[in-house]
This record gives structure tokens, sequence and C-alpha cells, in this order.
């Protein structure tokens, strides 16, 4: 099987793609769950940015590979995942530029402490529809990579042996399939109280963090 690895064009055995299949498919999810978490909230930090820079590297990766890619199979998971990817980065970066040339930073400072001293909340910017329109392109493009993941998944075990210790990250990974699909579907409140209900913790009605 063929790829391209640290810009060489390798051939690999199949337990080696695999785990190429592994972290430019699946280990995307946490990253994008917390860039969508946290823009959903505007949470303060350098963290986003961070992670999107490694999105970014994922897609360029995927790109490169596209042409490269000689397994059917794999091809099409890639081109499952790559518009994927590209739609969710695109969003994040215009919710970033967007936030930077409409909320003044005396807002978005106040906001930022808010979070700091009490946790997540919608900030004061949250209906404003051109916002949240951009906050459901994000969510349109998760939902898109949720689409892919099982795919991804089936994929990669079957390219690796029976005995593989890679399996825990796929299994994490697809444990989190159902409630990220509620959080891009039904929103934050629906999930949390979902989850707390599964975890048997009662539900606090007034609960704002969950918004």
């Amino acid at each position: 099987m063929r790829i391209i690895f640290r810009d060489h064009v390798i051939e690999v055995p199949p337990e080696a793609a695999a785990v190429w299949a592994m972290g430019t498919f699946v280990s995307p999810l946490d990253l994008i769950r917390m860039v969508h978490w946290a823009q959903h909230f505007s949470m303060p930090g350098r963290a986003v940015g961070d992670a999107l820079r490694l999105i970014d590297a994922t897609i360029q990766q995927l790109r490169a590979n596209e042409t490269v890619v000689d397994d059917p199979r794999l091809l099409q998971v890639l081109r499952d995942m790559l518009p994927a990817l590209e739609a969710f980065s695109a969003a994040a970066w215009k919710i970033r530029a967007w936030e930077d040339s409409h909320v003044p930073k005396k807002v978005r400072t106040a906001h930022n402490k808010a979070a700091r001293e009490h946790g997540p909340q919608i900030p004061p910017w949250g209906d404003h529809d051109e916002f949240k329109a951009i906050l459901a392109m994000s969510s349109s493009a998760f939902a898109l990579y949720l689409d892919a993941l099982p795919r991804a998944d089936r994929l990669i075990r079957e390219l690796l042996p029976p005995d593989a210790p890679y399996t825990d990250q796929l299994d994490r990974a697809m444990k989190q399939l159902a409630l990220c699909k509620i959080i891009v579907t039904q929103g934050y409140t629906e999930a949390y109280r979902k989850a707390t209900v599964e975890m048997g913790y009662p539900m606090d009605e007034n609960d704002d963090h969950a918004s």
C-alpha cells in the first residue's frame, strides 16, 4: 500500500497503513470536538488556534496523499474525510475572524473573565444571526466528519491484525460518536441532559452552562 509520509512516497504493509489512517482519520476527532465546544461558548485561550493548526496539517497530509494512495478502500475514506475536515477548518477560522472584527475587545474580555470564573456560557453575541450561521456551518462539517468516521473505523479494523494493540483508540472514538451526533443535531443542552441522565445524576433544569 502506497502513502506519503514525511514528504516521501513509501510502500507500507496493511498494519502500517492502518496506523497512518488512525492518525489522519480518527485522531482529529478530539481536536474537532474541543474546537467546536470552545467556539460554541467562545472560550478564552490559545488552544483553539493550536488545534486548528493541527487540523490544517492533517488536511495538507490528506491532500498530498489523495494522488498517491493506491488502495481504493483507503482512498475512498480519505475522500470522505477530506471535505469534512476542510469545511470544519474553514468555518472555525471564520468564527475567529468574525469575533475579531465584530465583537469589541472590551466585550470579549468581559466574557472571557466570566467564563474563567463561572464556567462555559453562551457569549453575549451568541444570538447574532451571522455568528449563529457560521456556528451552524461548523456543526454541519462536524456532522459530515462523524458520518465518515464509522467507515474509517471499519477499514482500519480490516487492515489491522487480530492482536493489534491499537484498537483502544478506535473503541474510544466510536464510544464518543453517539454523544457527538446529539451535539451537532440537538445542541449541547440536550447532549448534557442525556449524558447526565445516563450517568444516573439528576439534571438541574436551571443549569445554563450546558446551553
